[in-house]
């Protein structure tokens, strides 16, 4: 571990990355990524089976063929067996539990790197700083009881290097890695999925538009005898899974949520410029690791009630 003086010297390359997280973050954050792409996989796959049995309907009542029936038959049951599936390895639950796990390991991370409450660097002992970082970790286990990503490093490392470097260094150094790596790099996060989710919500509610226009293009056309196959039932079935599909990702509520949280972080960022007491540090970073925190629970609350 580097010195005090050291650690001013190089004040410049302090900083504190994902990998520089505790070994808790590491298993959190896998086990979220991982059953985030398994929920939306099985969502996916849903949907295609969903449309593959609409379409083999049709197609079998009007073709009159068995075997084509079958295959829509076979694609509900799939259906089926992947939402009982779903239910019983609580995945998605698994994904909303570990990523608040996850960013509130973060955000704990922060708070001791860079003297923010609970742990600021005046008045608590390093000592003291480091029982009470493993304490509040120990209570984030309770959260974690399915968590199945074992941890990279070891118990050692719940309290890495650079997470020991940077609380080491001066309030200054604290100050910019704090305003470029967290408050900086969030806002820029916040900013890039608010902008991500508006393109989506425009794009699928295009999609939407089209579907229903062809569903009532060919429901006219079918209506005076123009056109003997039931393509309306088919367009109108992909405009509902396009409603669906939207309602499960929400883009709309995201777009906004998100950019409210970067115009939040934007405007923390200019506030914490004259700061220069310790005391004052510790109340602006409680406050802004408070501002994630509060869009984290958000969010889970609002997918939760979903």
């Amino acid at each position: 571990m580097k010195t005090p003086v050291e650690i001013e010297e190089a004040a410049g390359d302090i900083t504190l990355r994902p990998s520089d997280m505790p070994a808790l973050f590491d298993a959190a954050d896998k086990a979220s990524v991982s059953s985030r792409a398994m929920f939306f996989g099985i969502v996916r796959a849903q949907v295609v089976l969903l449309l593959t049995g609409v379409v083999s309907g049709t197609i079998a009542t009007a073709t009159d063929t068995e075997q084509v029936a079958m295959v829509g038959v076979a694609a509900f049951i799939a259906v089926a067996a992947l939402r009982v599936y779903s239910r019983l390895s609580s995945v998605e639950a698994t994904w909303y539990d570990a990523r608040m796990a996850a960013e509130s390991v973060k955000s704990l991370s922060w708070r001791y790197a860079v003297g923010g409450e609970p742990f600021p660097v005046e008045g608590l002992s390093g000592k003291e700083a480091d029982a009470l970082f493993s304490a509040r970790l120990w209570e984030l286990l309770s959260d974690l009881g399915n968590l199945r990503t074992p941890p990279n490093r070891g118990a050692h490392y719940q309290i890495t290097p650079a997470m020991r470097n940077l609380r080491l260094a001066g309030l200054v150094a604290r100050k910019t890695a704090y305003e470029q790596d967290r408050v900086g790099d969030q806002a820029a996060w916040y900013a890039d999925r608010a902008r991500h989710n508006e393109r989506q919500s425009r794009f699928w509610d295009a999609m939407f538009v089209l579907s229903s226009a062809v569903a009532i293009m060919f429901g006219l056309l079918q209506a005076f005898g123009a056109v003997g196959v039931n393509v309306l039932g088919v367009a109108g079935f992909v405009a509902a899974l396009i409603t669906m599909w939207t309602g499960v990702r929400r883009y709309d509520r995201q777009a906004r949520a998100y950019g409210i949280t970067a115009h939040e972080l934007l405007a923390m960022a200019s506030i914490m410029q004259p700061i220069d007491e310790e005391e004052e540090w510790a109340s602006f970073v409680d406050s802004a690791e408070a501002a994630v925190s509060e869009e984290h629970t958000g969010w889970r609350v609002s997918r939760a009630r979903a």
